[in-house]
């Protein structure tokens, strides 16, 4: 599971989405999670950096990317879908294409994406609709928390409970 402090655990005693399915489930899990950090390739620490640093030779069966707040809230580039396998990593976009086609030349499992829950972000909104373009360029999995009508319906006592703000949950 790559991410930053969703997948951290940040509001909810560093246990996220990767300690979870791992009780849930029984299974394994290897998490790459550093608060900040950003999908788009242009700081250290960022999950490309990250990710180039996960054993090659592991036997992953999915592998797990949160669609990262921090590029929206840090203002980086959408970018534009590649029509070739050459991708500006440093454009959010760029970066996913990377991960997506690095994941599964390295390790040739699933992937999937998950987003936030909704909040005030024109920005994210732009990259969540990027994600769902992307989705169907490269038949990815995403878990659309951002645009889930009953997620996102939820009461605010419900709200106050299960998030510690308009994006990390408890």
């Amino acid at each position: 599971v790559l991410g930053s402090s969703v997948v951290k655990g940040a509001a909810s005693g560093d246990a996220a989405i990767a300690e979870y399915l791992g009780a849930r489930l029984g299974c394994e899990y290897t998490k790459s999670a550093v608060n900040g950090t950003t999908l788009a390739d242009v700081m250290p620490g960022s999950y490309i950096e990250r990710l180039k640093k996960l054993d090659p030779g592991s036997a992953f069966d999915l592998f797990i990317c949160q669609l990262s707040t921090n590029d929206a809230t840090q203002n980086m580039p959408l970018g534009e879908i590649s029509e070739k396998e050459m991708f500006d990593t440093h454009t959010v976009t760029g970066a996913i294409e990377y991960i997506i086609t690095y994941v599964r030349d390295t390790w040739g499992c699933p992937v999937v994406f998950f987003t936030g829950s909704h909040y005030d972000s024109e920005r994210y909104d732009a990259m969540v609709i990027r994600l769902k373009e992307l989705q169907a360029k490269y038949d990815i999995g995403v878990i659309d928390l951002w645009t889930d009508e009953m997620f996102n319906q939820i009461s605010g006592e419900a709200r106050a409970l299960y998030m510690n703000d308009g994006i990390h949950p408890t």
